[in-house]
């Protein structure tokens, strides 16, 4: 019976899922591990059991023709190797589950912290697409365009630890491991969302100053305009009336 449940677990250790990429994956993959180990530990009683008697009946005296030992030493031989072979494998599971949520954390941590600030920045330029019309607007539009592009200054330190932390998570992982692709991948994606929004900043920077400039030129030929009409109205409002002769008037 024993070497039957061995053999169902020696099944389940080999059948178990890729060891994800996540952290909140592979804390879910620890805490099953555990439970597995648990499981093993428990039928820990029973193997001992089965090995000491095992044991004791090599000790009593057959004749040779009867003995047997041959048999059970191979059967005793067989099922400790399995038994063996299992609690090696959970070992190397446990302590490679360990090390890739640890890189794991450090990797996403960061990684989410970048593509939360990216969302920050697309929230803050939507409202800019509506054209501002005058210079005091445009003005404000072009505080937060410039606020934005020192916060990509800010951030490329943070990059720099994310690129770091993804290699190193990735290079961990044996070289077929399809999630070694899997975690460039997302950084790689990561980059070219910043790319992108670090261009939009920049061209909507060029447009913002074009559009100053012209407003800021707008208005003040406009007040060149107004000046010149009030100044005339002043020179109207100033002149002496003419003098019109009655005859004219009545002609």
């Amino acid at each position: 019976e024993l070497s039957d449940w061995v053999g169902e677990m020696e099944k389940e250790v080999e059948t178990l899922e890729p060891i994800g990429i996540v952290p909140e994956k592979i804390k879910e993959q620890l805490e099953e591990h555990t439970a597995l180990c648990d499981k093993l530990n428990g039928r820990k009683p029973d193997f001992d059991n089965v090995v000491s008697m095992g044991n004791e009946l090599l000790t009593i005296p057959r004749p040779a023709e009867h003995s047997g030992a041959k048999e059970v030493i191979d059967e005793l031989s067989d099922l400790q190797k399995r038994w063996n072979g299992v609690v090696s494998a959970l070992n190397d599971r446990q302590g490679i589950l360990t090390i890739y949520y640890t890189k794991s954390q450090t990797y996403y941590q960061i990684f989410i912290v970048i593509e939360t600030w990216l969302v920050s920045v697309d929230d803050r330029l939507a409202p800019l697409e509506e054209s501002a019309t005058t210079p005091e607007a445009i003005q404000e539009q072009v505080a937060v365009v410039e606020s934005v592009q020192q916060e990509f200054s800010a951030y490329e330190p943070e990059w720099e630890k994310l690129s770091e932390a993804a290699d190193d998570f990735s290079n961990s992982r044996p070289e077929n491991d399809p999630a070694r692709d899997e975690i460039k991948g997302k950084v790689s994606g990561l980059g070219d969302k910043m790319k992108a929004a670090k261009s939009a900043v920049k061209e909507k920077a060029n447009t913002l100053q074009g559009s100053l400039a012209d407003t800021e030129k707008a208005v003040g030929d406009l007040k060149d305009v107004l000046a010149f009409v009030e100044a005339r109205q002043n020179d109207l409002d100033s002149a002496e009336a003419p003098d019109v002769e009655p005859e004219k008037i009545e002609e």
